[in-house]
């Protein structure tokens, strides 16, 4: 069984929009398997953006596409986020989560942070 492995971009601007606040996450396509293979954008059956309110509890799933690399996370109440990245591949295998990421978003900030995060991807098992 091969496994994915692939550095991921996770870019957190938080702004606020009435009382909820929108976090913008962006990553690189996995490029190859762990043990160095290549990984076609073909074999990348799509991702799963896990977040929640606590570090490592990921209460909150959203799916997207293969060819999609970034998702807009909208309706977040205030506080601090924590973001992690699966990829599942065509073979139906999904990765580990990847690195963590978090965003503190708190209300009467002037202009949206932004929160730049080169993290290496954890592989499909």
């Amino acid at each position: 069984m091969k496994r994915i492995i692939a550095a991921i971009l996770l870019m957190l601007p938080g702004f606020a929009l009435a009382n909820t606040y929108t976090a913008v996450l962006e990553w690189d396509v996995p490029t190859q398997y762990e043990d160095g293979t290549p990984l076609a954008p073909g074999e990348i059956l799509g991702y799963e953006v896990h977040y929640g309110k606590a570090s490592g509890n990921y209460t909150n799933t959203l799916p997207v596409g293969a060819g999609s690399t970034s998702i807009d996370v909208e309706g977040l109440s205030p506080g601090t986020w924590y973001f992690a990245l699966t990829v599942t591949s065509t073979e139906l295998e999904e990765s580990d989560y990847s690195a963590e990421v978090s965003a503190k978003l708190s209300a009467g900030k002037p202009k949206k942070p932004v929160l730049r995060f080169r993290e290496r991807r954890r592989a499909l098992d």
